[in-house]
């Protein structure tokens, strides 16, 4: 699974590796939770979005989960339309994944040290795709509404696909999120259902056998902490 990463990268670099033709401010983070705002990638621009995936259809107090299991995101109702029409990448510079030792879990931070890259996401619209009448209706009534209802109506929403863990990641946790490696994006991005599991993992599994790990400090297990210093080896 993956629960927690970090980025910590110039705007002007993912707008060279991904070609867009937009751009926002990124503030760095070194211990992004479920729930935070993060950005996304969708086809060629990038935008601020919730981790954790509502359906078109949601209702509130409905559940957002943070991750899709790629082997079932295909068939699954609450991923299934998002699979076959909203896919993104989410930017990161690295994840965290916890190792059971005797004194309790061990993080351990997983990166390609002085480059930044992309799992594979999925992404909604809280309310659906809405026909033209219907944002010409709601615009209408915007002024009978609080701002942050109206906000929440027009919530972008994403979810980080996992995979089957491979080595390093597989001695720590059996499972991971998917990375994709740069020629993968397009064709990840264009929605191709021919894209299958299979196919994605076979791109990803050499690249991500590539990545490098170490133990950190179990000052990330608390999400409100956020600091560089968090993906410093530390193994105590």
């Amino acid at each position: 699974m993956c629960a927690r990463f970090t980025l910590d990268v110039e705007i002007q670099q993912l707008r060279d590796a991904f070609e867009l033709t937009n751009s926002i401010e990124i503030r760095p983070t070194w211990n992004r939770a479920p729930g935070a705002m993060s950005p996304i990638v969708i086809k060629d621009r990038i935008g601020l979005a919730k981790w954790g995936l509502k359906p078109t259809w949601a209702k509130p107090g409905m559940k957002a989960p943070h991750n899709a299991r790629i082997e079932t995101a295909a068939t699954k109702p609450y991923f299934r339309n998002a699979w076959a029409k909203r896919r993104c990448l989410v930017p990161a510079t690295g994840f965290y994944e916890w190792q059971a030792t005797k004194t309790g879990k061990q993080p351990i931070y997983f990166s390609y040290p002085g480059q930044f890259f992309a799992f594979a996401g999925l992404w909604e619209k809280v309310n659906g795709q809405k026909a033209a009448d219907e944002e010409k209706a709601n615009k209408e009534r915007a002024g009978s509404k609080r701002a942050d209802e109206e906000q929440a109506d027009n919530e972008v929403t994403f979810t980080i696909l996992t995979q089957a863990a491979i080595d390093p990641v597989a001695a720590i946790h059996h499972r991971m999120p998917v990375i994709l490696p740069p020629e993968a994006y397009d064709r990840w991005l264009a929605g191709d259902l021919a894209t299958t599991e299979s196919v994605i993992t076979e791109q990803s599994s050499p690249y991500m056998q590539t990545i490098a790990a170490r133990p950190v400090s179990r000052t990330v297990n608390n999400a409100r902490n956020d600091s560089a210093d968090l993906i410093a080896e530390n193994s105590k």
